[in-house]
């Protein structure tokens, strides 16, 4: 279930119930924000999504060069798709949510995620829609790091320690040089990832 707000849908705001074949609720996993009609600040929006743009490239120390607004939906999110060239390989697609800062809280914020030119990074960024403040930033992108069962296990059920206890480990750099000479996210054979995102 997704917690939403007069249209505006809270970010991670989710509620998890999984349920058995017999129809019973195995556990409860809840995100949602207590009391929140009193919690939100606001639902209009005071910056726009090209100023919220601007203040996450700032944030992020890149540069947004030139903005193309390529659609506007008037809309409760205001989903707002913009071109910047300089910025990100995608176009942006911005949506008002409701942030939950601590209980009692909740901003609304334009949401919206910016993949650098470089592919070094993908990021998942709430800026402020009445104050601009980068709240939040998550990188997607991870490093040439992973955890996993190490060889020669075969399912985790045959590691130690046991589930539900983690028996991973991490790997850095794991390529092997004879099967994969230019690492594991190389797929056309020459020297230089393609991409560094889960395909």
């Amino acid at each position: 279930l997704r917690q939403m707000y007069q249209g505006l849908p809270v970010y991670n705001g989710q509620l998890q119930l999984p349920v058995d074949n017999e129809g019973r609720i195995l556990m409860v996993n809840n995100l949602f924000l207590p009391n929140l009609a009193q919690s939100v600040n606001r639902t209009q929006p005071v910056v726009t999504a090209e100023q919220a743009l601007t203040a996450a490239a700032a944030h992020i120390e890149r540069a947004v060069g030139p903005i193309t607004l390529t659609s506007r939906d008037e809309g409760v999110q205001r989903t707002t798709v913009m071109n910047a060239g300089s910025l990100s390989k995608r176009p942006i697609e911005a949506k008002l949510m409701l942030l939950p800062i601590r209980a009692g809280e909740a901003r609304l914020v334009w949401n919206f995620q910016v993949e650098t030119l470089d592919g070094d990074h993908w990021y998942d960024i709430n800026v402020d829609a009445a104050s601009g403040k980068v709240w939040t930033r998550f990188d997607w992108t991870a490093a040439d790091s992973y955890r996993v069962y190490p060889q020669p296990v075969e399912a985790p059920t045959f590691t130690s320690p046991a589930p539900p206890a983690d028996g991973r480990t991490l790997l850095t750099n794991p390529a092997n040089a004879t099967a994969s000479p230019f690492g594991w996210h190389d797929t056309n054979g020459a020297a230089g990832a393609e991409f560094t995102t889960t395909q």
